[in-house]
């Protein structure tokens, strides 16, 4: 249960980051199949704030979904992440961005 390309060691991969002064965790989770006709790779990315002994989760989301058709094709879907001036996502031409709050002790959608 692991993508066909370029499929890390483990299925699950921790990083701990420092964003803006807090303290954020990213985990990784990858999933496939090679199985042939049915292809399919998925990764998604969780980002969790460590605060007061505890994980507070700030989004979660696909990063990689590619899967084969019927016809053959081969379908994909990137998004990538970036940490400059708080966390933002960008898939294709959208993008988000989260940013820590004071007042709400918390990280919010801009």
């Amino acid at each position: 249960n692991k993508p066909c390309e370029n499929a890390a060691k483990l299925p699950r991969t921790l990083d701990f980051r420092t964003v803006d002064g807090r303290r954020v965790i990213e985990v990784r989770d990858q999933q496939g199949s090679c199985e042939p006709g049915a292809e399919m790779s998925n990764i998604t990315l969780a980002l969790f704030e460590a605060r007061d002994g505890k994980l507070y989760k700030i989004f979660e989301t696909p990063l990689l979904e590619e899967h084969r058709v019927s016809s053959g094709a081969m379908l994909v879907q990137r998004c990538e992440v970036f940490y400059e001036k708080g966390i933002t996502l960008r898939c294709g031409e959208s993008q988000m961005t989260w940013t820590y709050e004071k007042a709400s002790g918390k990280y919010v959608a801009r």
